[in-house]
């Protein structure tokens, strides 16, 4: 009966790792699905990002211009004449 007893709490062992080990991958395969999303979504920030760079430098480049046609128009004579007049 030692043997049967033995060999019963082996199986019932066996199911018991059987099941962790199951809960394991579970687990695995979540935290797979949860680096793969976070893959992607940094992909698109990155996409973002890249994005956001360029328009801050044409809108540089168009603010740089702005500022020059200001400076050409304030130092023009009318402009110096109407300033004075106000």
């Amino acid at each position: 009966m030692s043997d049967e007893n033995s060999i019963e709490n082996l199986e019932k062992r066996i199911k018991i790792l059987e099941n962790e080990l199951n809960e394991e991958k579970l687990n695995y395969k979540k935290q797979a699905m949860k680096i793969g999303k976070l893959v992607f979504q940094n992909e698109d920030y990155e996409y973002e990002i890249k994005k956001l760079k360029e328009e801050n430098k044409k809108l540089k480049k168009e603010n740089a211009e702005l500022n020059a046609f200001k400076q050409e128009v304030e130092s023009s004579t009318s402009w110096k004449l109407k300033s004075i007049l106000k």
